[in-house]
């Protein structure tokens, strides 16, 4: 089969019994994680909000600091502040911190039903890398999916609760391997190692404040990642996955995949959208591009 270079791909998440997108407007979204209600920022929903009741019933609200880095949780002083969420076997731990981020993203539930489809297929053996893994959610679906996993992350704090998640989802014997160091550095000490993965999934770091600009480093770093990357990855890789914020274009995305492989096999590039229930509207809410072999 060739390569798939179609269009880009819009599509929209996916549902989950533990989370709903209920409203939004006024740069702000009103969501449902599990029986807890947020309110997070969201500058692109400039309408009035459709169902302005809904708002009153939140459990919780970030506040962003214009002026500085972050921002906090507005919450009442019995409000739970870490609490569980289920996704089809998978149980794992979400909070407030001091990112309006607390753990999972909803848009992502598109990739795991694709990795879980994916890698179940596969014939052999599956040893997927993972960077900047953050909570590990993926690292779930792969191994429920028999993979092998290597979890890369700088963050001390982000492997501690990716590996709560695997105790949380009775996975404490699944082969995930955890290492804190940038990737880069981890990889380049893999490749002198002659060591390689035949499934990647590359997750652009996430930001608090996710536009270009912030993000100017690590795409000034990306072409010696990707070099970096091929000396790793098999030369007949199984599946590829690139994930990034809607600042980033899916030409972006798609380059990503081209750059790393040259197999034949079916890809798509696109933005995930999350359906709001008031009104119906499309919220941009991640870029990505998927490839696998067959």
């Amino acid at each position: 089969m060739k390569n798939v270079s179609a269009p880009q791909s819009i599509e929209i998440s996916q549902p989950w019994q533990d989370y709903e997108l209920l409203d939004s407007g006024d740069g702000k979204i009103l969501e449902r994680f599990g029986k807890m209600v947020l309110i997070r920022p969201y500058p692109q929903a400039f309408w009035a909000k459709t169902s302005p009741a809904l708002w009153k019933q939140n459990s919780a609200q970030y506040i962003a600091d214009l002026q500085q880095f972050g921002g906090k949780w507005l919450t009442e002083d019995k409000t739970q502040r870490s609490w569980p969420l289920r996704w089809n076997t998978l149980k794992f731990q979400v909070q407030l911190g001091a990112s309006q981020h607390i753990g999972v993203f909803p848009e992502e539930i598109n990739h795991w039903h694709w990795l879980d489809e994916v890698l179940k297929k596969s014939t052999q053996p599956i040893r997927l890398l993972n960077l900047w893994a953050y909570t590990g959610l993926a690292n779930l679906i792969a191994a429920r999916a028999k993979a092998d996993l290597t979890h890369v992350d700088t963050s001390k704090h982000g492997i501690a609760w990716a590996m709560a998640n695997q105790k949380l989802s009775a996975m404490k014997d699944a082969p995930i391997r955890y290492i804190q160091e940038e990737p880069i550095k981890f990889i380049k000490r893999e490749a002198r190692r002659e060591k390689t993965y035949n499934a990647l999934l590359l997750q652009f770091p996430r930001l608090e404040r996710e536009q270009e600009s912030e993000y100017a480093d690590f795409l000034k770093g990306l072409p010696e990642l990707l070099d970096a990357l091929k000396d790793v990855l098999d030369s007949n890789p199984y599946c590829i996955l690139v994930t990034a914020p809607t600042c980033i274009q899916p030409t972006t995305t798609r380059s990503i995949l081209h750059y790393l492989t040259n197999q034949t096999g079916s890809s798509v590039a696109g933005q995930i959208y999350l359906k709001e229930k008031s009104a119906g509207h499309l919220l941009p809410r991640a870029t990505f591009a998927r490839w696998s072999r067959d």
